[in-house]
């Protein structure tokens, strides 16, 4: 028999052979390893791909130890924008998004457990503004009325544009979000422009942790920015946490993330980096 015949032969034998053990082919599947697409968009200090802080964003560091932690899983990264994330997610699409805050309930993700607990948000704005801030009794015991803001039209929002916060903060931001003193950014890394808008005078405002702030005066220099806890929502720390597609691939997705994301969030790497960018 030639080895043309044979290969032949042996191929046949192997299709007769499914075909009386269709289960066969159910276990070949199975060995497929489970694929998990991490959805990152440059957005410092959580995710940044540029610059002297290449991948040392604290969700940079996140997915580099989960993917050194789940050998059993291959893993996959795509960049794009914060608002072709939260479009594609809403789509259904197979992502997981590092940074999210995680909410008691939403329709968009299935959530990890708590990755980081970030400080409380605030506004950030020039040390001019501050001061009429106060004059105007906008800020009373170091806390700025968020709501005031918003009703005032002197002072122009800057926003990410798919961009939430939580519930008593996205209220007011909703609130106004029609007006002309709104104003909403596309694109990568739209935290750090519109910080460079506020220190030129052409925007007023914006909302965000204190550890952007730390990013943007450790790249862009000193400068004249300064971080307002808003009367809205107080010094209350926010939960953050690893949100996958709302289908059962991102259930078995957060499955397989959080058998080792304990490990993963003590680790010293990632201890490290986060107390770099918290750093009070």
């Amino acid at each position: 028999m030639t080895d043309k015949n044979r290969i032949k032969r042996v191929t046949i034998m192997f299709f007769l052979y499914i075909l009386a053990f269709p289960g066969v082919a159910d276990i070949a599947a199975d060995e497929q390893p489970f694929t998990i697409q991490w959805a990152v968009s440059p957005a410092p200090p959580f995710h940044i791909l540029s610059g002297s802080f290449y991948r040392l964003g604290m969700c940079d560091v996140l997915v580099d130890q989960l993917s050194r932690k789940l050998i059993q899983v291959q893993h996959s990264t795509v960049v794009m924008s914060h608002t072709r994330i939260r479009r594609e997610i809403e789509e259904k699409e197979n992502l997981c998004f590092p940074c999210v805050i995680k909410r008691e309930i939403s329709p968009w993700y299935h959530y990890t457990d708590v990755t980081v607990v970030h400080p409380p948000l605030g506004v950030i704005t020039t040390r001019k503004n501050r001061k009429a801030f106060k004059k105007a009794g906008m800020l009373k015991n170091s806390r700025v009325s968020l709501r005031s803001l918003a009703k005032n039209s002197h002072y122009l929002f800057g926003k990410p544009a798919a961009r939430k916060f939580p519930t008593p903060l996205q209220e007011v931001i909703e609130s106004f979000a029609d007006t002309n003193h709104f104003y909403s950014v596309e694109g990568t890394d739209a935290v750090t422009r519109i910080m460079k808008k506020i220190s030129l005078g052409r925007l007023g405002y914006t909302l965000e942790y204190p550890t952007a702030l730390r990013y943007f005066t450790l790249t862009e220099g000193e400068n004249d920015l300064v971080f307002i806890p808003t009367q809205e929502y107080g010094n209350r720390a926010v939960p953050g946490a690893i949100g996958c597609t709302k289908n059962a691939w991102g259930k078995e997705a957060v499955r397989k993330i959080n058998t080792a994301l304990r490990d993963v969030v003590n680790h010293p790497d990632y201890l490290a980096i986060r107390q770099f960018w918290q750093v009070k």
